[in-house]
């Protein structure tokens, strides 16, 4: 009988680490486990809004920096249109100023007919470019036969 009651008894130790086993498993996967993945997940969320503050932080940055050269721009644009604007209506008044005088017969006709004023006030305006006629002949221009 003795050798049943040892066979019994390991079979018991054995039987009983097996559901200690289990038990220690189930446990792990129902309590431990999940409980450690929420932390991890928490973790990890709170590592991914810190770099996503950190990249809306330099967005906004680079978008403010982008709008005040935009701004700058603007401005500068403004303050050249008023310049010119000022400048022909100096133009404008120059022109407005000069005698209507008959051209000069004789060997003075060739002389310009533009007063000093009116041209130092075209010099400031500056040339505008002539626009271009792409495709369309020129009417002054005899066509090619």
């Amino acid at each position: 009988m003795d050798g049943l009651k040892l066979v019994a008894a390991v079979i018991l130790l054995v039987a009983g680490a097996a559901i200690g086993w289990v038990g220690g498993t189930l446990y792990a996967d129902i309590f431990t486990v999940p409980a450690a993945q929420l932390a991890a997940q928490n973790e990890e969320r709170l590592a991914q809004d810190a770099k996503r503050r950190q990249a809306e932080a330099k967005a906004l940055a680079d978008r403010q920096a982008k709008q005040a050269e935009i701004d700058a721009i603007t401005a500068d644009y403004t303050r050249r249109t008023a310049e010119q604007s000022a400048q022909l209506a100096k133009l404008e008044q120059a022109l407005s100023e000069k005698p209507d005088d008959p051209p000069a017969t004789g060997g003075a006709s060739c002389r310009v007919l533009i007063p000093g004023r009116v041209s130092d006030q075209l010099n400031r305006t500056g040339r505008a470019v002539a626009p271009s006629h792409s495709g369309q002949p020129d009417a002054a221009v005899p066509r090619p036969r």
